[in-house]
């Protein structure tokens, strides 16, 4: 009976300790999806459900011949590797690469671990460990996984920034990546063949124990060292992708800062043209008699007012903005029209304000720019406080359709790795202050709205 439970508990222990690595190296680095902790129990369930079968599976499989026994368990641990990548996968915002990415460094951590306990502790140091003092070797095992993934988590998770999917999601990372997956799990499970099942077999007398315990310690090594180095390579590849990003990040600041400059004499050009068609209707003023006068007066009022797209909210950040882009909008005949109740914008910092805001409306002006109906071009931007809450609102009209997929809209460029983030970073600005977005997309009217606590 207790042979039995111990089975159950060191297969509770190896899945349970694989996912809480791999989940380790998302918790910084990915935010969670909609309905995360509904995607834990179900996926997270069948990964445990196929850990406890693999018990009362054993005993099926073990009447198999030898060979037969050996890639049914590759197999099975294979499929159950898979089942881990989707549950990362289903439960955090990442590709198919990414996930790959951070299971490898769970798995690494989590093998490092059943290295020590398996087979240094129970296999080697103190076979009957489980059997004469359970309580103890389920301590021994609890301080081995907090020791350990609390060093995993110093040296490598806590320095995994939010966002930072370091691997671009293309077939040939995907392909390299599951490749790389498979042979750690193979090199895991050739160890693992030799030292519970080869070498048993092999041994006849006690007096060979000690050549085929320098075998056991040799693979033991290996397979700790192979683990070891898998870890930190997969460090220095994130590091590495990380700095690279840094720099494209500061590349594309400097484009940005071109694009700015361009803007800006393009205003300039666009306020001169309307200055000279102002001073044209007022010389037309002049000579007009009294029948036109007022109705050139009219069209110079009303131009004037169209034009003037100087806002006034109180608030420093929102006039550089609201003002930038109205006049944005008015050179590309879209009409902006601004509803600001809030000055407050409570804790949040004025880069994020500022970045939140710049990705929403010029996501809005790319989409009504590709409307052809001119009554259709218009952007309703509304900023307001309800209770403790900041509640913001852009709302524009799209021709089209839009896919939708994790409650974001899917891009329709083809260079998706640098377009279609606009709303996943408004989407992670928001939650860095314990807000979040939601998204509506219906009838040709697209509604993007922002909800941030003000405490």
């Amino acid at each position: 009976m207790l042979n039995t439970f111990m089975a159950y508990l060191d297969q509770f222990r190896a899945v349970a300790g694989t996912i809480a690595a791999c989940f380790l190296f998302c918790r910084h680095a990915a935010p969670r999806r909609e309905h995360y902790w509904r995607q834990l129990a179900v996926y997270g369930g069948l990964c445990l459900a196929m850990g406890f079968v693999y018990v009362p599976l054993e005993q099926l499989m073990a009447r198999m011949p030898t060979i037969l026994y050996g890639a049914s368990t590759v197999v099975y641990w294979l499929l159950f590797a898979g089942l881990v990548v989707i549950t990362v996968e289903r439960c955090y915002e990442l590709g198919p690469c990414n996930a790959l990415f951070r299971c490898l460094l769970g798995c690494t951590l989590e093998s490092m671990v059943t290295t020590v306990i398996r087979y240094l502790v129970v296999m080697m140091w103190l076979p009957d460990l489980p059997q004469t003092a359970p309580v103890l070797y389920i301590l021994l095992c609890l301080a081995l996984y907090v020791g350990m993934y609390y060093a995993g988590y110093y040296t490598a998770a806590r320095s995994m920034q939010q966002g930072s999917d370091v691997l671009a999601e293309n077939t040939g990372t995907l392909v390299m990546y599951a490749l790389l997956y498979l042979s750690f799990l193979l090199i895991m499970y050739s160890t693992n063949g030799i030292t519970e099942w080869l070498v048993p077999m092999l041994q006849t007398d006690s007096a060979q124990n000690t050549g085929y315990d320098l075998i056991r310690y040799f693979c033991v090594g290996i397979r700790y060292l192979f683990c070891t180095a898998m870890f930190v390579f997969q460090h220095f590849v994130y590091e590495v992708n990380y700095l690279q990003r840094e720099r494209d990040l500061v590349t594309q600041t400097i484009k940005e800062r071109s694009a700015q400059y361009e803007f800006s004499q393009e205003n300039i050009e666009f306020i001169r043209r309307k200055c000279h068609d102002l001073k044209r209707q007022l010389r037309a003023l002049e000579l007009a008699d009294e029948s036109e006068r007022e109705t050139v007066l009219e069209e110079t009022r009303k131009a004037a007012e169209f034009y003037d797209a100087t806002v006034h909210t109180g608030h420093e950040v929102l006039d550089t903005l609201l003002t930038e882009k109205n006049l944005l909008c008015a050179n590309r005949g879209i009409r902006l029209s601004c509803a600001v109740s809030a000055k407050e914008m409570g804790k949040i910092g004025t880069v994020d304000l500022y970045t939140m805001l710049s990705n929403a409306l010029d996501n809005a002006i790319e989409a009504v720019e590709q409307v052809s109906e001119p009554g259709m071009k218009t952007i309703r931007f509304s900023l307001q406080t309800k209770g403790n809450m900041l509640h913001i609102e852009v709302e524009n009209y799209y021709a089209g359709t839009i896919q939708m997929r994790d409650g974001v809209p899917q891009t329709s460029k083809a260079d998706t790795a640098n377009h279609g983030i606009g709303v996943k970073s408004i989407r992670t600005l928001a939650r860095r202050y314990g807000g979040d977005i939601a998204i509506s997309a219906e009838d040709q009217i697209f509604l993007l709205q922002i909800a941030i606590p003000m405490l």
